[in-house]
Formats: structure tokens, sequence, C-alpha cells
């Protein structure tokens, strides 16, 4: 029985189109049989008789009804036994909102509703400069630049804003490049892929630091890339003999602060892999994801300000500064890459909106950047500092502290070497969320199994000394 609910907001010629359209399917309308006509339904149903009219014509142009003249509309001779199960009664029923997580999953981990979160990655909520921002947006969408939002953008991202890129990059890591050497992507997962695209190899290996950044591992295992794994913690020679024996092609980094060890990549290691590069006609993907992050003096010279054989790509991402919901990273291509790029990708299409890349344009010219920036360093510099200082009063003495001089985030190891999961379960059951390693190695077992992530970038500071607190109640009582 058909029954019009005039309170949902699905149209009435669309509920009575679905539920029609079940009928047929489930055989209550067998074929050859004629439906009722127009006026007649439109008065059992209390509908306007061209509400009925427009689901037959919906169900017609689906193929479900013909219309005969004389004998009004008649359901078509189909087998529908090859659909399997009917569809749900109640078709035309809204869609159930949902609070709960069945509709996704957190990237970086549950939180398990954990009141004290030391999360990685996610900002604190009055970190975004949310006043600026819309105030940009508007004159984006008001001033001389609108044209931009009605027509495709430059495939490597708006000029203007590649132009602002490569001055910051100047001033900020010394980074000589073009403009045009600049492409604008939707993430570092994204230009991960074209870059396996863009290195043409007829074996797709590529060599990665273990213990390393597992979304980058995703990337490469999904375009059915051969890993080899290069380790981190066997010492200079340990890592340079794995990257001699791997015959990658690619090689993947984060040489400022390793991911997520904190370590920094000696100058001779960074002058080997460049001279690897070479000699093997590969490319080093240099991601530089949290350079501005640097407590103990300045961020060590780039990969790419030390190559001078052109074979480092650079990755730089907004997501640590601004937010990571922006989806905003670039690629610095070496001369060769530009070339290569023009004729792997001639119809590509910016992954970026416009409207994005307009206002982060404009937030570099009318000089919110540099000031932006400098806020965000003071912000975190303290909220690391507070953390340290915390960690020492309550675990010192029982606690390792890896990786403090850089980025986001310190790796915490128990020296009685407690297993990660027990110091996970026993924090959670103290309200505290600390996060495991393992996803980051490419072997179940590690040497870091007593360690656990504590990030910063998203946990206010005032719940900081309580959150420490209580990892010692967790933890030592």
């Amino acid at each position: 029985m058909v029954i019009i609910d005039k309170h949902s907001h699905t149209p009435a010629y669309r509920q009575l189109f679905l539920a029609l359209r079940s009928d047929i399917e489930n055989g209550v309308y067998r074929p050859g049989t004629k439906l009722p006509a127009l006026r007649t339904l439109a008065h059992d149903l209390g509908i306007a008789r061209n509400t009925v009219e427009a689901a037959y014509a919906q169900l017609v142009k689906e193929g479900y009804l013909c219309s005969r003249r004389g004998s009004g509309y008649v359901v078509n001779d189909l087998d529908f036994s090859i659909l399997g199960a009917s569809r749900e009664t109640e078709s035309t029923a809204e869609p159930r909102v949902s609070s709960g997580s069945e509709l996704g999953t957190n990237p970086l981990g549950d939180n398990f509703g954990c009141t004290f979160d030391f999360c990685y990655g996610n900002k604190t909520g009055d970190s975004f400069p949310c006043a600026t921002w819309r105030a940009l947006t508007s004159e984006a969408l008001s001033g001389d630049s609108i044209p931009g939002a009605t027509s495709y953008s430059d495939r490597f991202g708006l000029p203007g804003l590649r132009e602002h890129i490569a001055r910051y990059l100047k001033e900020s890591r010394n980074i000589t490049c073009s403009p045009r050497q600049i492409v604008l992507q939707a993430g570092t997962q994204e230009a991960l892929h074209n870059i396996v695209t863009l290195v043409d190899h007829t074996q797709r290996r590529v060599a990665m630091e273990d213990p390393g950044y597992s979304a980058a591992r995703s990337v490469f295992s999904s375009r059915s890339c051969q890993i080899d794994p290069i380790p981190v913690y066997q010492g200079e020679s340990g890592f340079l003999s794995a990257l001699d024996d791997s015959n990658a092609r690619l090689l993947y980094v984060t040489p400022s602060n390793q991911f997520p060890t904190g370590n920094v990549m000696p100058l001779p290691v960074r002058l080997k892999v460049i001279e690897w590069a070479a000699d093997n006609d590969s490319y080093v993907i240099e991601d530089d994801y949290c350079s501005e992050f640097c407590y103990v003096g300045s961020a060590v010279t780039s990969l790419f300000d030390l190559d001078r054989t052109n074979h480092v790509i650079y990755l730089g991402t907004f997501s640590k500064i601004l937010s990571p919901a922006l989806r905003l990273s670039f690629l610095v291509l070496p001369p060769a890459l530009v070339k290569r790029w023009n004729v792997f990708f001639p119809n590509y299409l910016s992954p970026v909106p416009w409207l994005s890349q307009e206002v982060l344009r404009l937030f570099f010219e009318r000089g919110h950047w540099q000031k932006f920036v400098n806020k965000a360093k003071k912000d975190y510099r303290e909220r690391h500092d507070l953390l340290l200082s915390c960690i020492e009063t309550e675990l010192g003495g029982c606690f390792d502290v890896m990786g403090s001089s850089a980025g986001l985030h310190v790796l915490l190891g128990a020296r009685d070497q407690t297993p990660q999961q027990v110091l996970i379960d026993r924090a959670r059951a103290h309200d505290v969320r600390v996060y495991g390693t393992s996803q980051y190695w490419m072997n179940r077992s590690h040497p870091l199994n007593n360690y656990v992530l504590l990030g910063y970038s998203s946990i206010e500071n005032e719940m900081i000394p309580e959150g420490i607190a209580r990892l010692r109640r967790a933890w030592l009582s």
C-alpha cells in the first residue's frame, strides 16, 4: 500500500515513484498489469494529478512502464530475479542521521571518547584563522578575481599562489625554484600517487624509511609497488647499505624530522642519498612536512637545497600550519620532471578548488601568512615545553622521550619495557588516549614496542598537566 508522507523532505512524486518501482520489482504489479488511472490514484492518495503523472513519467523513462494509447500505463515484461532479495520496504523513508562512527572511521585512530586525547595531526578548534579566512573568502568572491570561480584553474595551480610559495621557500628553507616547478596538490597522498605515475620505471620499486609514514606506504601499496624497507634504527651504515641493495627508483624520506622517531638525517647520509639517486637515475621524495616547528636551532638544510643533480622532489604541506582539512600541499619538481609532467598529464586539472587557492593567495598577499606562521611557532613551542616539563615532573626516571627537538609529537618509552598496547589500555582506563607506533613499521616485531606516541597539536594547554598526571597514575601506581 502506497502512503505519501506530506511532512517528508522527499517530494511526493519521488515517494510515489520509489513505492511503485519497489512494487513492480517485488511482483506486486506483474508484467502487463495496468496501473491505476492518473485521476483515480491522485484521488486515492490525496495528491495532485500532475504529481502522479510525474511519477509515472519517471517510471516510463527508466523502463518500468510503457504508455499505451487508450490503455494508460502498463508494466513492462522484465525479469527482476537477477536483483536477488527485495528492496527494504521503507524505500521512501528518510535517511537516518547517525551520531556514531559507523559512517566512517577516524584516519588517525579512534579516541574512544577519552577526555585527554594526545592525538597527532589534528589541531585545536581555535587554531584556524576563521575571521581572516572568512573576510578573505568574501573578498575572493567579490573582487577582480571572480572570473576564476567560473573557469578551470591552471593545472599547476594559481600562478599568483605559486609565486608566493616560491618566495616563502626561498626565505624559510633557502630553496631556489621557479613557480613553474611548483604543482599544487590535494594532500600528500594525492601528490605521491602522481609521483608514482610520473617516474617511469618498469619495475615499481619504492624504498622508504622503516619505521615510516603509514599513509605514504598505503599509497605505494595501492599502486602495486614493491616496497623496500630502509631501516633508520641500524645506524648510518645500515641505512645506506639497505638503500644500495634496494634497486629502487624512488626513495621516500623525512630527513628534517624523521617520522615517527623525530631523528634528523645526518649530513653525510643526506649527501650519500643524493649521490645514490644521481648514480642510479632515481628520485628522492623529500617530505618536509613540519620544518616550521623546530625547537633546537633551525631546521636542517633540505635535500632539495643540497642537491645539484636535480634528483630530489620536494613535498610541502599546509596541513601542519593551517589545517589538514584544507587538503593543500605542493610539489617542487626538478626541471626534467616538469617536462615529464607535461607529457604524462597533458589534460590534468588542478585538484585543489579555486576558492581555496585564491583565499590562500590573498592570505599571503595581505601579509597574514608570516604572522600566522610566527604565532603558530610560538604557540606550539609553549605547548611543547609544557608537555616536556609535565613529563619530567610526573614520569621522569621511568620513561624516555624521543623526538622532542622538532615536530608536533614525541615518543614516550617505558624503561621497564612495558608493551605499548598495555600502556595504551592502562591510559584509556584513566580517560587518556595515547597512540601506538606499530602501524609505522613494516614488520610486527620492532625495537620500539615499549613506546607510545603523544601528539600535542590538538590538545589544549590547560589539559596537558592533568593528562600527564593521569598517565602517571595509570602507569606507575
